[in-house]
């Protein structure tokens, strides 16, 4: 079943795109990307293809965003010259020989209330928060009340990336997040959500950050490394993805030039207006 569906992801990412054309360069000489994938990455490359069409204004460029692993099956079929992907590659991606440059850090902090007072857990605990394991506060260290977990969408890429890096790396490849608690359609419904239960944990994008204050809500400690861009940037902070450009094998000339520029200080600056960390 598995197969099927991701034979279906890649035609329909194939008949999506393959109007845009498969070439980076028209016999003419403009340059052409179709760059398809992360949700988590849209607003950086439509800042990013507007500052770029300032030094090239013929440069034609198309983003679609169905998710990072919709990106993988576009470029490895060849409608997607970029796949925006925000994740770290999987073994069996690099074995199809996919290379994947980083432009920013990312990381995903749990949340609760500012007043709550639990400031601290494992990352163990938090997976089995999620997977409804552990149900009660004074279970790790906080008062004798319920938890209220809330979810993102599903298969949003941040709700993708919580699965990814909290309960599959402590449950294995078939953990699920509980079914109960409360449903959120998107990161900001997440933060309230979580401001108006007392009980309640959420998780939300390094983005968000700087909300925090202004929904009375704060960071836990993970492991006892605070959520913060230095412990995100040298990945002390267990919760951390990178924001990527894969290709298949080494990058075309074309595709090279609008990495350099996304990792260049004008790239960089889009970078971190987006709230993401720069890697440069």
């Amino acid at each position: 079943m598995k197969r099927i569906t991701a034979i279906v992801m890649m035609l329909f990412v194939c008949i999506d795109v393959f109007c845009f054309g498969t070439k980076e360069q028209d016999p003419c000489g403009v340059m052409r990307l179709c760059i398809g994938g992360s949700s988590t990455m849209r607003w950086i490359f439509e800042r990013a293809f507007d500052v770029y069409k300032e030094i090239d204004e013929h440069a034609e460029f198309h983003y679609d965003f169905p998710g990072s692993g919709a990106g993988i099956q576009g470029v490895l079929c060849g409608t997607y010259h970029i796949a925006a992907v925000s994740r770290e590659l999987y073994k069996q991606e690099i074995r199809y020989g996919l290379c994947a440059t980083t432009i920013a850090m990312d990381g995903i902090m749990l949340i609760v209330k500012d007043s709550f007072p639990v400031d601290d857990i494992t990352l163990e605990q938090a997976a089995a928060i999620f997977t409804g394991e552990i149900s009660n506060w004074s279970r790790v260290g906080g008062p004798d009340l319920p938890i209220v977990p809330v979810k993102n969408k599903p298969w949003s890429d941040t709700d993708r990336a919580f699965l990814e890096l909290v309960l599959m790396r402590v449950y294995g490849d078939d953990a699920r997040i509980r079914c109960d608690g409360i449903q959120t359609m998107g990161n900001r419904g997440m933060m309230r959500a979580v401001s108006r239960n007392r009980n309640s944990i959420g998780y939300a994008p390094l983005s968000k950050l700087h909300s925090l204050p202004d929904e009375c809500l704060k960071a836990l400690n993970i492991n006892g490394v605070a959520f913060t861009h230095e412990n995100i940037l040298n990945r002390k902070y267990p919760i951390t993805r990178p924001l990527n450009m894969v290709t298949v094998g080494e990058p075309s000339s074309e595709a090279v030039l609008f990495i350099d520029f996304l990792r260049s200080p004008a790239g960089q600056h889009i970078v971190d207006f987006f709230w993401y960390l720069p890697v440069r």
